[in-house]
């Protein structure tokens, strides 16, 4: 709050950010199928990296309630679609984003909300894996198929 920590963007392997979460600190990790707007996806990708790049020349001051990473994501939806995410107090609350999300329609419905959340969850699936095969297709293999496949 106080302009202690620099604002960062993370950017790694799946199988090194989820497992950094799921089996060395044991949180609770979901995962849903963002729904976007037709023609949206890359422009979302290219603000994503612009806004990774300006940091370099414009450090931001993460801030616990106007600069987080829930907030930038808003920002960055919202510059690409304007409008797409309207203010709501809970934006500022990470705890309520996949409900704020499911409610917005920003993820796909698999069942209602308690349904989504239960599929979404991976944590369980990330500590069983081994080692061998395709980490990002092993984590996937339970959630529902994509509506647009």
């Amino acid at each position: 709050m106080w302009r202690n920590y620099e604002l960062f963007l993370l950017v790694g392997y799946e199988r090194d950010l989820l497992g950094l979460r799921t089996n060395a600190r044991g949180n609770k990790d979901y995962m849903f199928r963002a729904i976007t707007p037709p023609g949206k996806e890359k422009q979302l990708l290219k603000g994503l990296a612009k806004s990774m790049n300006s940091l370099i020349d414009d450090p931001i001051w993460y801030h616990s309630l106007l600069t987080t990473c829930n907030t930038s994501i808003v920002k960055l939806v919202n510059k690409v679609t304007p409008g797409r995410i309207p203010f709501f107090l809970r934006n500022f609350l990470p705890g309520y984003t996949p409900k704020v999300a499911f409610k917005l329609a920003l993820i796909e419905d698999w069942g209602g909300f308690e349904k989504t959340l239960e599929l979404a969850r991976i944590d369980k699936k990330a500590m069983l894996w081994d080692g061998e095969g395709d980490y990002s297709e092993m984590i996937r293999s339970h959630l529902p198929a994509s509506k647009n496949e």
